[in-house]
């Protein structure tokens, strides 16, 4: 069972070997998510500057704006994401230190700590739900603005938001409790933890339900045109597909590794939404910097909004 920093309880070895071995540990893995973190934050950054440069030089900031300035928020939210983990993974480890030489840590310190966990949880519900409202408005227009084609993706992101905020929200009130009452840090992990997985759970479920979506009807609209132009005039509509596979992909495989590293017990830290932040905010720069940039799709009305094929099928 694991407490509300991950530390490990263990029915082996002696009191002061549990909590050497648990710290480092804990050291560790704060090195792993903070320097993956910085890697993807730096792929996100190129890609982001791809995009910003194709957008200023072929695109223009007027045309579908929600979209432009969706894609700009989460790479905002991403920047804020990664230095409040990193100015969390500082304080923590400071702490760290402190019981190692006997210095206990104040309470403003873990409290301060605590709150910019809780921070980084609220970005990245918030980024994941910027980033669910992209894919589904591109999915609204894929199919010809059919409401009912997007009910059940706007219901998960929906449930989404709902257990992402919760998850915090319990965190919060635990701090709240340790700064006016001077309690220990009282926090419920196991209801956390099932927040937690339902919030990335629901996530994961909601981006494949739009791939299929997605996909599904543009491999439609490709057999309804091979049938009546012929083989040529499906080009288009694959390498549309290969953007929306290839970024649902990203965020899933993603979503699928944390969830079992935290099923395993391997991660809690996790649960701030390390690395998943990035992934969230990769997903659509990359199908919108591929749709501004491909030949296939560049010469038409932008597909980010209205597909390069006519949607009367």
């Amino acid at each position: 069972m694991q407490n509300r920093l991950g530390y490990k309880n263990s029915r082996t070895g002696t009191l002061a070997e549990q909590v050497d071995s648990q710290f480092s540990y804990n050291l560790q893995m704060d090195f792993y998510l903070i320097a993956g973190e910085a890697m993807l934050y730096g792929v996100y950054t190129i890609l982001f500057a791809f995009y910003i440069h194709i957008l200023s030089t072929r695109a223009g900031m007027s045309k579908n704006r929600f979209l432009n300035y969706a894609t700009i928020s989460l790479f905002v939210l991403s920047t804020v994401h990664f230095v409040l983990l990193l100015t969390n993974t500082v304080t923590t480890n400071a702490g760290v230190h402190a019981v190692f030489t006997d210095t206990a840590p104040s309470k403003q310190t873990s409290t301060f700590s605590a709150r910019i966990a809780d921070m980084a949880v609220f970005v990245y519900v918030t980024g994941n739900v910027i980033a669910d409202s992209i894919f589904i408005f591109r999915c609204y227009a894929i199919w010809n603005f059919q409401l009912k084609a997007i009910l059940l993706p706007i219901v998960c992101t929906v449930a989404v938001a709902t257990f992402g905020y919760l998850n915090a929200g319990l965190s919060i009130i635990a701090v709240n409790n340790l700064i006016k009452n001077g309690l220990h840090y009282a926090f419920n992990p196991t209801l956390s933890s099932v927040f937690f997985i339902a919030a990335v759970s629901t996530s994961l479920g909601t981006t494949v339900l739009l791939m299929i979506l997605s996909a599904g009807r543009i491999w439609w609209l490709a057999h309804i045109s091979k049938e009546i132009m012929g083989r040529k005039t499906t080009r288009r509509y694959h390498t549309v597909c290969t953007m929306i596979l290839e970024s649902g992909a990203v965020y899933g495989l993603g979503a699928i590794t944390s969830l079992a590293l935290f099923l395993a017990g391997l991660n809690p830290q996790f649960s701030g939404g390390f690395v998943l932040q990035q992934l969230v905010g990769i997903a659509p720069t990359i199908i919108a910097g591929r749709a501004f940039s491909s030949k296939h799709t560049r010469h038409t009305r932008v597909w980010a909004v209205y597909p390069p094929f006519p949607l009367t099928a």
